[in-house]
């Protein structure tokens, strides 16, 4: 199962933590990045220790946005695993591409990069 989220969903973001009465299969389910492996029977404790982990990151993963002023739209709040890259013109126009959309803020372009260091987004920038 972890296999096809994994690679044939593409379901990367995604905590897996896997029950299984087969502690051998501890090593072969951490390949696909497994958050937790819990062995059946249950322990309560465990359980929760890894929902509340799991929570714990889903919750900083929420507040990983950042606010840009888009020319058509206004103030856009965009959570940072979403931005696919951002392109600069001459005059300081910003192009931010999204997985779901576009957006054009006219800024500086070590404005944007900051912010977005600031927030964890992997940048680099070329000049050509």
């Amino acid at each position: 199962m972890g296999e096809k989220l994994r690679q044939r969903l593409d379901l990367q973001d995604t905590l897996l933590i896997y029950v299984s009465a087969y502690d051998l299969r501890a090593k072969e389910v951490f390949r696909y990045n497994t958050h937790r492996f819990l062995a059946k029977p249950i322990d309560s404790q465990l359980f929760e220790e890894a929902l509340l982990s799991a929570y714990g990151i889903l919750k900083e993963r929420c507040k990983k946005t950042i606010i840009i002023k888009d020319s058509k739209q206004g103030n856009v709040v965009l959570p940072i695993k979403d931005i696919y890259y951002f392109q600069v013109s001459l005059s300081h126009r910003i192009e931010l591409y999204t997985k779901d959309a576009v957006y054009t803020i006219y800024d500086k372009i070590s404005n944007v990069h900051s912010q977005l260091s600031l927030a964890d987004f992997c940048s680099f920038i070329t000049q050509f």
